[in-house]
């Protein structure tokens, strides 16, 4: 499956994420679809939505400063509990083994590593930037104002960004990985 693009006016600067925009005073977004976490959900989300709509937009948050979920906070020798081939996004492929068609390949030793994982979310997002139809704030967090509107808060900067949407989507998990406690669980 493939996203469908559409064409980037080179005049028009994407807001690669809130972390880099300058300090200015709030803005105002519109999209079809804002989503809350960069995860595998919220990414695995986002793809399909590009690749079934035409005419979605999104706009993605995440309080990390890069996608991957919890694989941003792992330890480096973690690696998947179940193979490549079937984790990721669907326009993506993670796994590396494919056979003589270029399709990816079951193999019960192909786990990816956390590394792995989260330069993989890495080009997702790139080509999630790419397609033109979605703006990313990372180091960001989402709140409501007393009137309801969605706020988009970059956590360095205290920027705050005003988000129009049709549908909130939000992908939370309470996934506590052992280097994200504070202290020994035994």
């Amino acid at each position: 499956a493939n996203i469908m693009c559409k064409q980037q006016d080179p005049n028009t600067a994407d807001d690669a994420d809130a972390a880099t925009a300058p300090a200015a005073a709030s803005k105002t977004k519109e999209a079809t679809y804002l989503v809350i976490g960069a995860g595998t959900a919220g990414l695995s989300f986002i793809d399909s939505i590009l690749t079934l709509d035409a005419s979605a937009t999104v706009i993605l948050v995440d309080r990390n400063s890069q996608p991957g979920g919890h694989w941003t906070k792992s330890y480096p020798f973690v690696k998947l509990h179940q193979t490549s081939c079937n984790y990721g996004v669907n326009s993506l492929p993670l796994s590396n083994i494919r056979d003589k068609k270029g399709n990816e390949r079951f193999d019960v030793h192909d786990l990816a590593s956390g590394q792995q994982i989260c330069e993989y979310y890495e080009a997702v997002v790139e080509q999630f930037r790419a397609c033109g139809r979605v703006h990313i704030y990372f180091n960001c967090e989402h709140s409501k104002d007393d009137s309801g509107n969605h706020l988009v808060t970059n956590i360095d900067t205290n920027v705050v960004t005003r988000v129009s949407c049709n549908k909130l989507v939000v992908v939370h998990s309470n996934v506590l990985v052992p280097s994200m406690r504070n202290s020994s669980p035994f």
